[in-house]
């Protein structure tokens, strides 16, 4: 078995160094921050698989680490005819302003508003994680570890700034087959009892 520790302050470049290169990334941190954020969205564009499981802490640095992990795209959820929908705005406005002056007003406003309602484009946000898998669980989490390809790395910090840089902290990586396969083992057992289908929507309007 192969061990190293490291105990003190700025203990980021011992953690970092070792999943710089990884292929895959398991990460369980209460607290996350917008710059570890940002790190781990570097190493998802350079298709490192990384799974994050974190609390759904109210801190406001948490929030808008976690924020920035969540991505929206606006689709189109149901096809409309822009001319249509375009002609129902204009009888709407015409009948407004006809009818004081002619009863034909009264029958376009109901028309161009059904003409709009009916084939105007409809949107939606779909909301998504950056990263391949982003599991915010509401159990109390304390547990701080990090899998590389082939590292298990468990300790004190919390993958955040002050976690890495600040605080007086201990880690250590561990390399060892049997180690590795009993942790993945559990960390997978653990995963199974949350929910597979997280609502990112709801959590990205609640960091607001």
């Amino acid at each position: 078995m192969s061990i190293e520790i490291k105990i003190g302050k700025r203990i980021k470049d011992f953690i970092i160094e070792k999943i710089l290169n990884t292929k895959k990334l398991i990460l369980i941190s209460p607290w996350i921050s917008e710059e570890t954020a940002k790190l781990l969205l570097d190493l998802a564009s350079k298709n490192v698989e990384i799974t994050l499981i974190t609390s759904n802490d109210s801190s406001e640095f948490h929030r808008k680490g976690l924020k920035s992990l969540i991505g929206v795209e606006r689709k189109v959820k149901k096809e409309g005819n822009k001319i249509f929908s375009t002609l129902g705005i204009f009888l709407i406005f015409l009948g407004i302003f006809l009818i004081p002056f002619n009863i034909l007003g009264i029958f376009l406003v109901p028309l161009g508003i059904f003409l709009f309602l009916k084939y105007r484009i409809i949107f939606e946000e779909i909301y998504f994680s950056k990263i391949k898998e982003l599991i915010i669980t509401k159990e109390k989490l304390h547990a701080k570890i990090i899998i590389t390809d082939n590292l298990i790395g468990i300790g004190s910090p919390n993958f955040t700034y002050s976690g890495l840089i600040s605080n007086i902290e201990s880690f250590a990586w561990i390399e060892e087959k049997e180690v590795y396969n009993k942790v993945i083992e559990e960390i997978n057992r653990l995963k199974s009892f949350w929910e597979k289908d997280i609502d990112y929507r709801s959590i990205a309007k609640n960091l607001k």
